[in-house]
Order: structure tokens, then sequence, then C-alpha cells
């Protein structure tokens, strides 16, 4: 929920990934369905990508690697299996859709969270270019198809209102 990254690439996320300063997406999981065989490969767009970290992505990796610690599973994966290797996109993706479920989060899931993510991050100011570059897209595939209208009503009303006042002004020195 709070990188954007895509499922692929969050079960794959090593310890040895993160500093500091950032998250360096630099893999992500594969699945051939038809062998049932799983590995780990270049990103979707094999690309590398820094993602910044906050107090919050810290604190949740730190509560994470306590419980692995706690239960004895602590690996080089952040999201193990509990046998040393990584959970798979799919358990992660099964998961993150019940939550959303039981917490009556709409549409919920990695890819609903990845549009949300680039919508709200654009709806603060942030360059469209950043947004995609964080999330791993070029502009022209994060615009079409990861952004969309995030405000609410009382948002879209100070926008008309503060629009409004500009013609407002017009009329009376006219």
């Amino acid at each position: 929920m709070y990188t954007g990254m895509r499922v692929s690439e969050l079960s794959t996320l090593k310890w040895s990934d993160i500093n500091d300063i950032c998250i360096s997406i630099n893999k992500s999981a594969k699945h051939n369905r038809l062998k049932n065989e799983f590995s780990v490969g270049k990103t979707k767009t094999k690309k590398s990508r820094a993602y910044p970290v906050d107090g919050q992505i810290n604190h949740l990796l730190a509560r994470i690697k306590r419980v692995q610690e706690e239960h004895g599973i602590l690996c080089e994966w952040i999201f193990t299996d509990g046998n040393g290797s990584y959970t798979h996109a799919r358990n992660i993706t099964d998961c993150m859709t019940r939550l959303c479920r039981e917490n009556k989060l709409n549409g919920g899931g990695i890819t609903k969270l990845r549009k949300t993510t680039s919508s709200d991050l654009q709806a603060k100011g942030t360059p469209k270019s950043v947004v995609a570059s964080m999330l791993g897209h070029t502009t022209e595939v994060n615009e079409k198809y990861y952004t969309y209208d995030t405000s609410n009503l009382a948002e879209k009303k100070k926008i008309i209102q503060e629009r409004n006042a500009k013609f407002k002004n017009l009329a009376h020195t006219g």
C-alpha cells in the first residue's frame, strides 16, 4: 500500500534491497502457468528503479522483521513463505483482496492501490513524469491506465469557488 509496487515486485523484495533512503526495485516474480514453474527475473520493464523510504515504510519493515525473528523464519526475503523462500505473488494478491473486502475498501487489490497512488500523487501536484517513474511506467502508460479522479465533492466545490471568484472580480471591474 505504501510503495505502489507491482505484486510481482513486492513478492521478491529482499532485505538487501532496502536502505535508509530507498527501496531498490530490481526484480520480479515470474510464473510459467503451463509448467507451473516459479522463478525470479527482471522487472516488467526490464529496468531497476528506486522508491523513496519514509517513516511509515521503515516502521512497517521493522515490524515485519520483528515478527519473522519471533517466529524463527527470518531469511533474505521480506515476504517469506516461512521455509526460506519468497511468498508467491498470488498469495499476496489473495491476502490483499481479503483485507480490502474485510475493511470495506472498494475494489481492493494491488493494481487498484497502484492506480490510487498514482492519482493521489498527481492530485497533490507531483509531476506526472515523477509519478510514472516511481511506479515503473512511461508517462503515457501511467496517464492512460493509472490516473483517475480521487477528489471528493468538497474539493471540487473549493476549486469551483476559487474559479468563480476570479469571474466575480472581472464582473466588478468591467
